[in-house]
């Protein structure tokens, strides 16, 4: 997939008046993209729309961004894009109660390799933290992790042929599975393995 550069983004004016748009376009674009494991992780698969949408959203709230951090955020963000059979996810781990959330984070380390994917007939294939992304705390989980799933050619070819898929996560203090993902959301999907 082809990355996103500078001069592809929305000069921040532009992208003003058309971000009602952009929104009404994305939020549901986002949700068939959307894979909610168990009630407090969240795992959304990125594309170069969503990338995009999260860069001209950045550019708006910090229109001075200087060209240093535009070129480090392109950088950071072009990581997320799919590519030839790795879907690129980001995972939010949701907690309102910010009590609650520190004690949960405090028990979820590792919770970032513990995320899988799996295409009937195929091994789970766990999600690895996307090189230069990963931000882990020393003492607790982070909120988002940014994962990379690695699929086999057959284990792709399959997924694109509408083999069934499930997804969990299998961590000491957070196991649960999605026993099938939506067939909207596996649609969406293998426009990114293609």
């Amino acid at each position: 997939m082809a990355k996103i550069s500078r001069n592809s983004l929305l000069k921040p004016g532009i992208y003003a008046a058309q971000r009602q748009q952009w929104r009404d376009r994305v939020i549901p674009f986002k949700k068939l993209r959307t894979v909610h494991i168990g009630k407090h992780a969240t795992v959304l698969f990125e594309n170069e729309l969503t990338i995009r949408y999260q860069l001209q959203e950045m550019i708006r709230v910090d229109k001075s961004m200087e060209q240093d951090a535009l070129h480090h955020e392109l950088a950071v963000y072009n990581a997320l894009l799919p590519e030839q059979r790795a879907l690129k996810a980001t995972l939010l781990l949701e907690f309102v109660d910010a009590d609650i959330r520190d004690a949960k984070l405090a028990q979820l380390q590792g919770i970032e390799h513990a995320v899988w994917i799996k295409v009937d007939g195929h091994p789970p294939v766990h999600g690895q933290p996307v090189a230069g992304l990963d931000d882990r705390h020393t003492d607790r989980a982070a909120s988002v992790y940014f994962l990379s799933f690695q699929l086999s050619p057959q284990a792709a070819q399959d997924f694109i042929g509408g083999e069934a898929v499930a997804m969990g996560i299998d961590h000491p203090a957070y196991r649960h599975t999605v026993d099938e993902i939506s067939p909207e959301t596996q649609v969406v999907l293998m426009e990114d393995l293609k």
